[in-house]
């Protein structure tokens, strides 16, 4: 949804808002990476007996596709298909070099299998690639009373 916040700037104040399908910023259930989290990590040394890599990859993809993507306009084909991930949550990353070491394995591992196409990129980046997509979004106009 756009919020048409001012009548006199005009469309230079419009705000693009929403709320992320979990409620929060954090990150899809069961990939909380951070140290703190007993959500399990991807080990992909396939020597070692907790090689998990296939299963994580299938839970993310799976999220991703049936659960995530629809709280997404057009995230489907004509859309693009982008959705955007926060990995956020408060007082995370107590150790963000393991933290994002987790990351990094995830996007490797989900790209390798190819049904999804995985990325860091920012807030202003997934716009830009929403409106090249020329898609529109319901307005909320500030009335005048």
């Amino acid at each position: 949804m756009v919020w048409s916040a001012s009548p006199s700037l005009g469309s230079s104040a419009d705000l693009w808002l929403g709320v992320l399908g979990s409620g929060n910023y954090g990150p899809p259930p069961g990939f909380c990476l951070d140290e703190q989290c007993d959500d399990p990590v991807l080990q992909d040394d396939a020597c070692l007996g907790d090689y998990n890599v296939d299963e994580r990859v299938q839970r993310f993809v799976d999220y991703t596709l049936d659960t995530w993507a629809p709280w997404f306009q057009n995230a489907g084909a004509q859309g693009g298909g982008d959705v955007m991930y926060t990995f956020g949550e408060d007082f995370q990353y107590s150790n963000a070099h393991a933290h994002f070491k987790q990351i990094d394995k995830l996007i490797q591992h989900v790209n390798q299998d190819g049904r999804l196409n995985v990325m860091y990129s920012t807030p202003s980046t997934y716009l830009a690639a929403r409106h090249a997509a020329n898609l529109t979004w319901p307005k909320k106009v500030i009335m005048k009373c």
